[in-house]
């Protein structure tokens, strides 16, 4: 019988020792594994942590993003409104064209001495005039405009002292043709003030050290001003409002008495060149392109241009009115509805109507310029001499400065006052 092999001479021990072996690699990657899962659960939840916050904060920003378009939505209605009842928006179209030709040409061109309306500038005028006549078409009066028993509620906002108190008084006024805060006054002392009326401030003066006859005009360019002296001086003056900056730029000489008038294409204006003449110059260099003789014996007393840019008026010290075509220089239409001197002219924005005045007659009349062949209708005022006349932005009011007190009437209606506002202590010079 076959004796039985032990278990140590059987190698039993060596297979508990792999099997041992293997265990405890079995156990140490079951323990690795299991760390690792806590690692992934850890960096799992983690991410996850992370994205509902995300999450969160884009609900919280597309909610933030969405409000902030509905306001801004309704805060360009109210500023389009605001806007519109303004009537800039002819305005903005005139300087946004200003800009563009601007833009095209790096030099300002400066035209020869009585070189004449050229082509291009003709072009350029006809090109202005038809934007400026699309924007006043699509030019809607609002639902919620003035109505006539509104003017019964104006009262006085505010009195500013701008000017000299050793020669006082305001003789013109003018006011910005987009931001409507900013006011420049001219006065009796030969300063011109740019006021803000938002923050009740003075911007800056301007001061001419060679020259301080009165301002009887001033009207607001595209970032300038052009000032009109009693003396017949016309100022360009380059204007930064935002470092309340002035720089007289040019000086043209011109016919004393008469208010220089703005063109809609810049840097162009109309000025009574001489007692019989009108002219239009260059701001930039102070050329006049061309020179217009009256077609009589009367003297040039007023003048002023039409919103499109394609007409003018001129009044004359015989009472004759004239509307000229600009771009020929040939006169258009000739009124006749006064008998002493005219002496201020004024077209509605709406570009339908013409006030004209004359002062020694105290008389203002209401031309309309679909109807020429129809006679004027009077501006019926009960009493005060009249100096000035203008139109809200949609020519349906007119308001005119009567004495010492401001009157105004349905244009549709001028013979009848809607309401008189005792104004001021002395007499309205310019509204």
């Amino acid at each position: 019988m076959t004796k039985p092999k032990s278990l140590a001479s059987s190698g039993i021990p060596g297979v508990l020792n792999v099997l041992q072996t293997e265990w405890d690699t079995v156990v140490l990657e079951t323990f690795e594994l299991r760390k690792h899962l806590e690692s992934v659960r850890k960096n799992l939840a983690h991410a996850l942590y992370q994205h509902d916050a995300a999450c969160r904060v884009i609900s919280r920003l597309t909610q933030e993003r969405d409000e902030a378009r509905q306001a801004l939505s309704m805060t360009q209605e109210k500023l389009a409104d605001y806007k519109d009842k303004l009537g800039v928006q002819d305005y903005q179209a005139q300087d946004l064209k200003s800009m563009s030709k601007s833009a095209e040409n790096e030099s300002i061109h400066y035209e020869q001495e009585n070189c004449g309306i050229y082509q291009e500038l003709n072009d350029k005028i006809n090109s202005l005039a038809d934007t400026l006549f699309k924007a006043r078409k699509e030019r809607k009066k609002p639902d919620d405009y003035y109505k006539p028993s509104d003017f019964n509620l104006l009262t006085q906002k505010g009195s500013f002292p701008l000017h000299s108190s050793k020669v006082p008084g305001v003789s013109s006024v003018g006011i910005h043709k987009t931001q409507s805060n900013y006011v420049c006054t001219g006065g009796n002392d030969g300063v011109a003030v740019i006021f803000d009326s938002s923050s009740n401030k003075v911007i800056t003066s301007l001061i001419n050290p060679a020259d301080n006859d009165k301002i009887i005009a001033v009207e607001f360019a595209l970032k300038s001003i052009l000032l009109t002296r009693n003396n017949g001086h016309a100022e360009y003056w380059v204007v930064d409002l935002l470092s309340q900056s002035a720089e007289l730029k040019t000086v043209v000489k011109g016919h004393p008495g008469t208010h220089a008038s703005m063109h809609p294409l810049n840097p162009y204006f109309l000025f009574g060149a001489s007692a019989t003449a009108w002219g239009l110059y260059n701001m930039e260099s102070g050329s006049k392109l061309c020179q217009v003789e009256l077609e009589d014996d009367g003297e040039l007393t007023s003048l002023t241009g039409h919103p499109d840019g394609l007409m003018m008026a001129t009044g004359s010290s015989n009472g004759t009115v004239r509307l000229y075509d600009i771009r020929t220089q040939k006169v258009a239409a000739t009124l006749k509805g006064h008998e002493g001197p005219v002496t201020f002219l004024q077209f509605s924005q709406k570009a339908i109507h013409l006030a004209s005045v004359s002062t020694s007659e105290n008389k203002a009349l209401l031309w309309s310029l679909k109807k020429l062949k129809n006679p004027p209708q009077n501006i019926v005022h009960n009493e005060g001499s009249i100096k000035s006349v203008t139109f809200d932005p949609y020519g349906a009011y007119i308001t005119t400065g009567c004495g010492k007190k401001l009157c105004f009437f349905e244009t549709s209606n001028p013979n009848t006052c809607l309401f008189e506002l005792d104004a001021h202590k002395d007499v309205v010079n310019e509204v």
